[in-house]
C-alpha cells in the first residue's frame, strides 16, 4: 500500500498493532507509518497499543507507557514509550486507556498497582466504570481482603453506579470462602431487596466447608435460613448438605432432610439418591438402598452403574449374593453396562462365599462383553481362589496379570503363599516367597499380614526342599532374621 501511494486507514491500522505479539514488532510497524499520522490518528492508535500490549503478558511496559502520558517516570524509556511521549504531540487520555491497563494488572495479580491506578484516574478526567469497580470487588475478594471490598461497594453507591448481580454475589462468595454464615445470609437479604440471586456454587461451598468442619447441622440451619428469605438453594447445595450430615451426624439425619426437600417439591437428582445409597449399603441397610433405588425409577430418573455398584456391593457384603446376582441382571435389564468394578465386586463377593465356579464363569463373561480386567481386578481374583483352596489357578491369573504389564502387590503374594502353605506346597511357597523379595514386596515385619511370612519361613526352614534357599534369603538380608519368627505359633491369622 506504501509503494502504491495509497494512504492506510487507520483503523485497519489500530487493528494490526492491537493484534502485534512481540514490542519490537510493534516499533518496526509504528516506523514504517509514525511520520505519515496526525495527532488525531496516533490518539487512536495509543489504546491500540496498550492492548496489544496488554494480550502479549507486557503489561510493565504497557503500564510505563501509560505512566508516561500521565507525566510520571516511565522507568527505562522503552522505545514504544518515546513514540508517545514527544514534545510536539499530545496524547489524550481516556476511560478506556485506564481500563486496558488496569484489567492487564489484574490478570498479571497486581491487584495494588491497579487499585493505585483506578484512584488516579479520576485526576485526568477519566470516568470510574461499572465494569472496573465490579473487576476490583471480584480480585480483593479473591484475595480474602473483604473490608476493602464493601470500602469499593460504598464508593459505587456515592458516585450513584447500582451494584449487579456480579457485584454482590463476588463479595457472596467470599463470605462462603471464609464461613461467614450470619455475613452470608444478611448480604442475601440485602440482595432479595435489590432483585438478584446469589449463586449457587457460593452457597454449595459454603454447605460444603461447614461439612467439613463436621457442622453439618449448621449446614443444614443455613439452608433454611435461605429459604426463609425467599431463595430455594439448589438441589446441588442440598445433596451437599445430605452428604455432610450422613459423614458427621447420622445416616437417618440425612434421610431427614432429603424427605423434608422432597415435601417441598423438590427432585433429588441421581447424585443426590447415589449419595443416600451409598450410605445405605455401606450401613448395611440395603433394603432401603434398594427400595430408593425403584423410587428413582418411579420418578424417571435413570441410575447409573455407579448406583448398582453400590448395591451390588452392600448385598456381597450383607452376606447375599443372590440378591447381588440379581441386581446385575436387573442392570442388563435396564441396557446398563457394568464395568470392571461392577464385576470386581461380584466376584470377590462368590469367591467369599465359597463359589470359584461361578466367579470364574463371571470372569469369562467380563472379557466376552469387552470388559477389560485391570490390576484391581486381578489381585480380587487370585486372592478369591487362594481363598477357595485354587491357588494353582490363582498362579496362572497372576501370570497372566504380569504378562499385560501389571505389577501385583504384597497382598497377592501374600494370599497365594496362605494358599499353597494350606495345601503343603512347600516349593511353590518359596518361589513366590522369593518373587515377592525380588519384586520389592515384601511388607514390613508390622504389616498386619507378616504372619503368613514368619510362617512361612518357619516351614520352609524345616523342610529339606527349601531350608538351603530360605537360609541364602536370610543370609543376604532379604528376609527377616529367624529371631523374628519366635510366636509365630499360636497366632491367630486374620484373614487377609
Amino acid at each position: 500500500m506504501k509503494e502504491l501511494g495509497i494512504n492506510h486507514d487507520v483503523g485497519i491500522l489500530a487493528k494490526v498493532i492491537s493484534s502485534f505479539p512481540e514490542e519490537g514488532e510493534l516499533d518496526g510497524l509504528l516506523k514504517e507509518c509514525w511520520e505519515y499520522m496526525n495527532s488525531r490518528d496516533k490518539n487512536l492508535l495509543y489504546n491500540s497499543v496498550l492492548e496489544g500490549l496488554v494480550r502479549n503478558g507486557s503489561i510493565d511496559i504497557a503500564y510505563n507507557l501509560l505512566q508516561a502520558i500521565m507525566g510520571y517516570s516511565s522507568n527505562g524509556d522503552k522505545v514504544i514509550v518515546k513514540y508517545f511521549r514527544g514534545e510536539k504531540e499530545i496524547i489524550v487520555l481516556n476511560t478506556k486507556s485506564f481500563t486496558i491497563v488496569i484489567n492487564g494488572l489484574l490478570d498479571a495479580g497486581k491487584l495494588d498497582v491497579a487499585l493505585t491506578l483506578f484512584r488516579e484516574m479520576a485526576q485526568f478526567g477519566c470516568h470510574q466504570t461499572l465494569l472496573l469497580y465490579n473487576n476490583l470487588i471480584d480480585g480483593l475478594c479473591k484475595l480474602n481482603r473483604l473490608e476493602e471490598s464493601y470500602e469499593l461497594l460504598r464508593q459505587m453507591k456515592e458516585v450513584e453506579l447500582e451494584p449487579t448481580q456480579y457485584t454482590y454475589n463476588c463479595i457472596y462468595g467470599c463470605l462462603c470462602w471464609r464461613v461467614d454464615v450470619e455475613g452470608a445470609v444478611d448480604l442475601v437479604r440485602k440482595m432479595r431487596f435489590y432483585g438478584h440471586e446469589p449463586w449457587v456454587k457460593h452457597s454449595t461451598l459454603l454447605v460444603k466447608e461447614l461439612c467439613k468442619d463436621e457442622k453439618a447441622v449448621e449446614a443444614s440451619k443455613f439452608l433454611t435460613d435461605m429459604v426463609e428469605v425467599g431463595f430455594l438453594p439448589d438441589i446441588i447445595t442440598y445433596s451437599a448438605a445430605i452428604d455432610g450430615l450422613i459423614q458427621t451426624d447420622s445416616i437417618d439425619k440425612g434421610l431427614e432432610l432429603f424427605q423434608e426437600i422432597c415435601a417441598h417439591g423438590f427432585c433429588p437428582d441421581v447424585i443426590c439418591y447415589n449419595i443416600l445409597i451409598k450410605a445405605l449399603c455401606k450401613a448395611q441397610r440395603v433394603s432401603e438402598a434398594e427400595h430408593l433405588l425403584n423410587e428413582m425409577v418411579m420418578k424417571g430418573l435413570v441410575p447409573t452403574v455407579v448406583t448398582y455398584n453400590y448395591l451390588i456391593d452392600g448385598w456381597c457384603k450383607n452376606g447375599e449374593i443372590d440378591q447381588a446376582m440379581l441386581c446385575l441382571s436387573k442392570m442388563f435389564g435396564k441396557e446398563r453396562e457394568a464395568n470392571v468394578i461392577t464385576y470386581s465386586t461380584l466376584v470377590d463377593g462368590l469367591c467369599n462365599f465359597g463359589r470359584p465356579d461361578d466367579a470364574l464363569k463371571l470372569w469369562n463373561e467380563m472379557g466376552n462383553k469387552g470388559c477389560a480386567p485391570n490390576r484391581i481386578a486381578y489381585m480380587v481374583l487370585i486372592n478369591g481362589l487362594s481363598k477357595c483352596d485354587r491357588s494353582s489357578e490363582g498362579l496362572v491369573y497372576l501370570n497372566e496379570m504380569k504378562q499385560k504389564g501389571m505389577k501385583p502387590d504384597c497382598y497377592v503374594y501374600l494370599a497365594l503363599i496362605n494358599g499353597f502353605l494350606s495345601e503343603t506346597n512347600l516349593p511353590t511357597v518359596f518361589d513366590m516367597l522369593k518373587e515377592m523379595v525380588d519384586a520389592g514386596s515384601l511388607p514390613d515385619p508390622l504389616h498386619k499380614n507378616f504372619f503368613i511370612v514368619r510362617n512361612a519361613v518357619s516351614k520352609l526352614l524345616e523342610d529339606a526342599r527349601t531350608s538351603s534357599g530360605i537360609k541364602d534369603l536370610i543370609a543376604e538380608g532379604k528376609i527377616p532374621n529367624c529371631s523374628l519368627l519366635e510366636g509365630a505359633e499360636g497366632r491367630h491369622q486374620p484373614s487377609i
